[in-house]
């Protein structure tokens, strides 16, 4: 479901919902409008920087690797979203004064895994 979706859930059992905002590199432009036009949530305990980092190390540069490793192709649509992690990087850089996050984003492992990200769209076709 794309984020700021509104609707409605009916359950004909009684359950315990735990829910929360994903963001990835699919959805980082939704989530930084909806924070200018509303306001940050408190209940959001990370910033868009934040969720970056740890996607893009713990999740995407992996991946990469991987595909790298293996010799493999990247797909159409896993082209697109890695050149959204791209470019929502350059976005983090570009808009985040220092003090504010914007040095974690620099920091060498997240460099690293950038890296990682863009050697495999250079190479794997």
């Amino acid at each position: 479901m794309p984020a700021g979706t509104f609707h409605y859930v009916y359950t004909v059992r009684r359950k315990l919902v735990v829910a929360g905002d994903f963001c990835n590199a699919s959805g980082w432009r939704t989530r930084a409008a909806s924070v200018a036009l509303f306001g940050d949530d408190p209940a959001h305990n990370k910033g868009l920087d934040q969720i970056f980092n740890d996607g893009v190390v713990r999740v995407e540069a992996p991946k990469a690797r991987a595909l790298l490793a293996e010799g493999g192709a990247l797909t159409a649509e896993r082209r697109a979203y890695l050149e959204q992690l791209l470019a929502w990087a350059e976005a983090l850089r570009a808009e985040l004064p220092k003090g504010e996050g914007r040095e974690a984003t620099l920091k060498p492992k997240v460099e690293e895994a950038l890296l990682d990200v863009r050697r495999a769209l250079e190479i794997l076709l």
